[in-house]
């Protein structure tokens, strides 16, 4: 995994790397986050590394075990439906309050974030996909009006990721995702801020049925189901 080029603390780096780890699935819900083989890897002490873990818990990413240390935070299908209904509902709320500061070069961001998942899906990368579709729902609640939007759709954005969760999406799925996004786009573009936000509450909805439903799938292969 490339680290973040940009200038950043070392208690940031360590933040990021973490952060990346769980969403790409590098580490999965229950698993240990080994502070000693993440200070090798970025080159840093634990000291920072601490630090980051004790903020990502803070964000719900990591749950701290007083024997065992910190893990990666646990979700169950009841969490699911709950998350991706609050990540409709804070997505439209932002495109509502911002519609009318969306100027060209923020649609056309959107435009390239769009087509830029499109190559990735199509190329079955997954986690391409992944961050890419983070990155779009950052713009989506990123607007100078909804800065507490922004806030919350950070601390929970991962929770619904299917790498976090070891969930492999079929090519099917991925091309809904982006036909979801396209949508929401072109009514931005159009003016017509309340269909795209009604848009983007539909999108979460199916990403969260995906989800769940590939969850109860997995539940009922595994050995003690």
């Amino acid at each position: 995994m490339s680290l973040p080029t940009v200038f950043a603390t070392k208690s940031s780096l360590a933040h990021q790397y973490i952060r990346q780890m769980i969403l790409s699935g590098e580490v999965r819900p229950g698993d240990r986050i080994k502070l000693g083989d993440i200070s090798q890897r970025l080159g840093i002490s634990e000291t920072p590394i601490r630090e980051a873990v004790q903020a990502l818990a803070a964000e719900g990413w990591l749950d701290m075990n007083t024997h065992v240390g910190a893990v990666v935070r646990s979700i169950n299908v009841e969490q699911v439906h709950e998350v991706s209904s609050i990540r409709g509902l804070i997505t439209g709320l932002a495109i509502e309050l911002n519609g009318p500061s969306f100027d060209d070069a923020m649609l056309q961001k959107l435009q390239e974030s769009v087509e830029a998942m499109d190559g990735a899906a199509q190329r079955g990368d997954l986690q391409g996909v992944s961050a890419i579709n983070d990155e779009f729902h950052r713009l989506l609640c990123g607007g100078p009006l909804s800065p507490y939007c922004t806030r919350i759709m950070e601390s929970i954005l991962g929770l619904t990721s299917y790498l976090r969760h070891g969930i492999i999406p079929k090519a099917e799925r991925l091309q809904e995702q982006v036909r979801e996004h396209r949508k929401i786009v072109e009514y931005l573009c159009e003016g017509d801020f309340r269909a795209a936000a009604s848009m983007a509450k539909i999108h979460e909805r199916n990403g969260g049925l995906f989800l769940i439903k590939e969850l109860k799938k997995a539940k009922s292969k595994a050995p003690d189901a």
